[in-house]
């Protein structure tokens, strides 16, 4: 029991402060696509796009650099 105990401690530990760095990496990542000057930003048209009219429209933005995406906003 004691050892089960335990496990579930470090497991929880481990979990809960193993986060940290993958946030900073992901921030990292994130930063470096932004700052990146050889991404070619593609716009198209929501409603072109799925045949579905909205409210105020819609653009799919869309950065690639040799056919690869790196980001999308919708």
């Amino acid at each position: 029991m004691k050892k089960a105990f335990a496990i579930i401690l470090f497991s929880i530990g481990f979990v809960m402060f193993g986060q940290e760095n993958r946030l900073e990496q992901i921030d990292h990542q994130v930063n470096s696509i932004n700052s990146n000057a050889e991404l070619s930003l593609n716009e198209y048209d929501w409603v072109k796009l799925t045949g579905i009219t909205t409210d105020g429209g819609g653009i799919l933005k869309v950065w690639m650099n040799n056919n690869i995406i790196h980001k999308i906003v919708e």
